[in-house]
């Protein structure tokens, strides 16, 4: 699905590198990805909720901005951050309509096609 809707955008892969996102509900998370475009599906459908912003983060310096141990425990990975505006260098951020709007989530009919 993710492939499919990164293509009917012209969206083409590149190499992959980290990217991190701050989600609307106020967590922070990452993955390793070909664009931002990519990273917003992929951690949409992952947990569930859009992103606030999403930028290219090649050396996790934005990460560990947010958690500078560098590793989360289990309680710190259900930290939740307040929302803000991006700052200036941040300049690569997710639209305010989503990737996925029309096709996530599933409708019932589709749920159902699938079944």
């Amino acid at each position: 699905m993710i492939d499919e809707a990164l293509a009917v955008r012209g969206i083409h892969p590149g190499a992959h590198e980290w990217h991190t996102a701050l989600l609307v509900d106020g967590h922070v998370a990452g993955v390793w990805v070909n664009s931002v475009e990519e990273a917003e599906l992929e951690l949409t459908v992952w947990w569930g909720t859009r992103c606030h912003w999403v930028t290219a983060d090649p050396q996790c310096l934005l990460f560990h901005e947010y958690f500078p141990k560098g590793k989360r425990s289990a309680a710190e990975a259900d930290r939740r951050f307040p929302l803000a505006p991006p700052r200036t260098l941040r300049d690569r951020f997710a639209s305010a309509e989503s990737l996925l709007d029309g096709i996530w989530p599933p409708t019932a009919s589709a749920t159902s096609v699938a079944r």
